[in-house]
């Protein structure tokens, strides 16, 4: 993201460069998306992953619609400019939106950092939430 973001602010103007700039991240998005619904399954209470799962899934579709508001609001801003003022590029507004999406991603980040536990710091070993029962042991 931030070398995408990078490649924005300042202007690369080879289409093979800027290509190769945006499909590193959006193949660490893809990765993202497709490995999260799993970590957050992996967290949660057995008895609770319905629940879980519907909740993540409801977060994303939201998540989805407010950024889309977002980016939609800002470039009706930047096409929007008073009586005789000059209308700015839409490449400033792409320029924007891309910088303020890395500060979100930086921020988040941070958050993720602040969000571990100290066991999950200290490990990197898959542990399973469900630990195995005794043979013949009544559940």
């Amino acid at each position: 993201m931030a070398v995408s973001t990078a490649a924005l602010v300042t202007g690369v103007t080879s289409v093979v460069v800027a290509t190769m700039l945006f499909a590193i991240p959006s193949l660490g998005g893809g990765i993202l998306m497709a490995v999260l619904p799993d970590v957050v399954l992996v967290r949660a209470p057995a008895e609770a992953a319905a629940s879980v799962s519907g909740l993540y899934n409801t977060g994303r579709s939201l998540g989805g619609s407010v950024a889309g508001a977002v980016i939609a609001a800002i470039m009706a801003g930047f096409a929007t400019v008073p009586d005789g003022a000059v209308a700015a590029t839409p490449f400033a507004a792409f320029q924007t939106i891309w910088i303020m999406l890395a500060a979100v991603c930086v921020v988040l980040a941070l958050l993720a950092l602040l969000l571990r536990t100290p066991a999950q710091a200290e490990t990197t070993a898959y542990k399973s939430p469900f630990p195995a029962a005794p043979i013949g042991a009544d559940s």
